[in-house]
C-alpha cells in the first residue's frame, strides 16, 4: 500500500511537472517579445533577461493614435464576427441535429467539404463580390469574410452540441405546446451555453488574428485591423524589431483577457464536447 501511494505521488508529480514544461515553452516566446521589446533584439549572443528598464516604446505604443485606432478597428470585427457567426450558425447547427429532412446528408457533407478550401482560394471572388456591392475598405466585408470561413465549422460543432442534449428534453417541451421555435429559444439555447461561449471564443481568436482578407480588401490606414498594422512596420529595408515587439504584446492582450473571463465556460464546453462524442 505504502510502495502504491508513492507510485501514485511520483506519478503526480511526473504530470506537475510536464505541465510547467509545457507552460514554459508555450509562454517562453511571450517573455522573449517582452525582453526584445526592451533589449537590443539584434545583439550577439542574446540576452535573456532584461538589460534595461526602458520602457519608452511602450509609452509610445499607448499613445499613438494609429495603434489605438487599428485595435478598435479590430475590436469591432472580432466581435461582429462573433455576434453574426452565432446568429447564423446556432439556428442551422440545431435544424441540422433535429430536424428530419431530405438531402441531409449531403448537406452535412456541403459543410464539412467547405473546410476543405484554402482560405487563398476565396480572397479573388470575395474581392469582386465585396467590389459589386460597394463595401470593400469597410469593416464590414471583413466581418462577412470572417463569417463565411468561420461558420461551417461552428455550424459542425454545434451541431455536435445539441445531438448531445438528450433528445427526451426536446421532446418533452413538444409535448408540453413549444413550437420549434420556442424549443429553441427555450431549451436547447441554455442548455448548449458552453457551446456556444466556446464557439464565440474561437470565432474571436480567428477574426482577431486574420490577416489576408484584412490586407487585401483594406486599403485606407485608418481602417487598418491591428494584423495589417503590425505588418507595416517590416520595411523593405528596415525593420523596427523593438516596435513590432511591444505592439505585438498590445495586440495580445484583448484575446488573452477575453479568454480569460470565459474560461470557465470554454473548459466546460470542451469537456461536454468530449463527452458528448
Amino acid at each position: 500500500m505504502k510502495g502504491r501511494i508513492t507510485k501514485l505521488q511520483a506519478k503526480r508529480y511526473l504530470s506537475i511537472g510536464l505541465a510547467v514544461i509545457i507552460a514554459l515553452i508555450i509562454m517562453f516566446p511571450v517573455y522573449w517579445m517582452f525582453v526584445s521589446s526592451v533589449n537590443d533584439p539584434l545583439a550577439y549572443p542574446p540576452k535573456l533577461l532584461p538589460q534595461t528598464s526602458d520602457l519608452s516604446e511602450y509609452s509610445k505604443a499607448i499613445r499613438d493614435p494609429s495603434m489605438v485606432k487599428w485595435l478598435i478597428n479590430t475590436l469591432i470585427v472580432a466581435f461582429s464576427t462573433v455576434a453574426l457567426n452565432l446568429i447564423i450558425s446556432t439556428p442551422a447547427a440545431y435544424a441540422l441535429a433535429r430536424i428530419n429532412f431530405k438531402g441531409k446528408n449531403a448537406v452535412l457533407l456541403l459543410v464539412l467539404s467547405t473546410q476543405m478550401m484554402s482560405q487563398a482560394l476565396l480572397v479573388a471572388p470575395m474581392y469582386a463580390i465585396f467590389s459589386k456591392i460597394g463595401i470593400i475598405n469597410t469593416l464590414w466585408c471583413l466581418v462577412l469574410a470572417d463569417v463565411a470561413l468561420t461558420m461551417p465549422l461552428s455550424t459542425w460543432i454545434l451541431m455536435r452540441f445539441f445531438e448531445g442534449i438528450p433528445a427526451e428534453i426536446h421532446e418533452a417541451a413538444m409535448i408540453d405546446g413549444c413550437s420549434r421555435i420556442d424549443a429553441f429559444f427555450r431549451i436547447m439555447l441554455p442548455l448548449s451555453v458552453p457551446g456556444l461561449v466556446t464557439i464565440g471564443v474561437l470565432t474571436f481568436f480567428d477574426a482577431w488574428n486574420e490577416y489576408i482578407f484584412a490586407y487585401t480588401f483594406i486599403s485606407q490606414q485608418t481602417k487598418w485591423v491591428a494584423s495589417v498594422g503590425l505588418s507595416s512596420f517590416i520595411g523593405q529595408f528596415l525593420i523596427s524589431w523593438r516596435s513590432i515587439m511591444v505592439r505585438t504584446l498590445v495586440f495580445i492582450l484583448p484575446p488573452v483577457l477575453f479568454y480569460l473571463l470565459l474560461e470557465r465556460y470554454v473548459v466546460a464546453g470542451i469537456v461536454e464536447g468530449a463527452v458528448k462524442q
